[in-house]
């Protein structure tokens, strides 16, 4: 479980776009996170109110210009920080953040403007396990973009996508099924970074939440797949390390 001690220090200075690309991520998830501010920077982990998908990121202190924290947590509503972080000035996007632990406000300044922003307390925040840990037998690496391809396109069609790694022919592919009409994109070893599988799986997953967490993926991805258990993507997004973890739609009796 996250730590959710109060911060009585913070300060740093950032640039604009980085901390947004970090916001846009939990927000493909979550409303409102819980922030904890370590020595080496800060991370963040929040799993959706169905409790189906997860993500973790951490912004390392050497991402920003300038970064001082006595540690803890603090807790933000999702799109008030990132309504704040987005008044940057494009030509002098550095901020400098601010807490006044006595005040309870965050002071978020950019060139021209400040905007104090009150935290919320850790404990109103849903509180979130530790990352699930499984046994997964095969692991791949592929581009984003094909990524987003597949998943976008079986989004447009159903309602999941079927995740099937097949070991003997050495591909991963991503069905989508409909009343009529069925669509799958089939990758191999040509178009896959990797391929280390060890077992035939398949593992079905909602695309209400797996298009939205696919569409901010950058760079390669790699997936930790298993039959019929939770999905593992990790990638690295404007030096930011991102892991997200998806729950199966179901599980077939």
């Amino acid at each position: 479980m996250q730590e959710t001690a109060q911060v009585a220090r913070f300060e740093a200075i950032v640039d604009a776009t980085v901390l947004d690309a970090k916001l846009q991520l939990v927000d493909a998830v979550a409303d409102e996170a819980l922030f904890q501010l370590r020595e080496d920077g800060l991370f963040v982990r929040v799993i959706d109110p169905a409790e189906v998908a997860m993500v973790e990121t951490d912004l390392p202190a050497s991402a920003f210009e300038h970064y001082e924290s006595d540690g803890g947590v603090l807790g933000f509503d999702v799109a008030t920080l990132a309504e704040a972080v987005g008044l940057a000035d494009t030509d002098d996007p550095l901020l400098s953040l601010e807490l006044d632990a006595e005040a309870r406000k965050l002071t978020v300044e950019g060139a021209d403007f400040s905007y104090a922003i009150a935290p919320l307390h850790p404990d109103s925040v849903r509180q979130v396990p530790d990352v699930p840990t499984a046994d997964l037998p095969n692991e791949l690496t592929i581009a984003a973009a094909d990524l987003q391809r597949a998943v976008g396109a079986c989004d447009r069609l159903a309602n999941t996508v079927h995740v099937t790694v097949d070991p003997d022919a050495e591909t991963v592919s991503f069905r989508a099924e409909a009343d009529v009409d069925d669509l799958a994109f089939t990758y191999d070893q040509d178009r896959l970074s990797s391929l280390d599988a060890t077992a035939a799986t398949e593992t079905i997953l909602s695309l209400d939440y797996t298009n939205r967490i696919v569409s901010e993926m950058a760079g390669e991805v790699t997936l930790h797949l298993g039959e019929e258990k939770p999905a593992f993507f990790e990638y690295e997004r404007d030096g930011i390390a991102v892991k997200n973890v998806i729950a199966p739609r179901f599980v077939r009796g």
